[in-house]
């Protein structure tokens, strides 16, 4: 789903708890998300190093 909807040009992504809206993601939620990512990977494989 959330592939299509950034096909579409989609900058938000409701997320539902049941009937209920618990969130809404955004574009920046995710690159953030990535971004912590890449940074931990690279700070483990420093560490790896030492």
């Amino acid at each position: 789903m959330i592939a299509k909807k950034a096909n579409q040009g989609v900058e938000t992504v409701p997320v539902m708890d049941g009937a209920r809206l618990a969130r809404i993601i955004t574009r920046s939620d995710i690159m953030n998300l990535l971004l912590r990512g890449a940074q931990e990977r690279q700070n483990h494989a420093t560490q790896a190093k030492t």
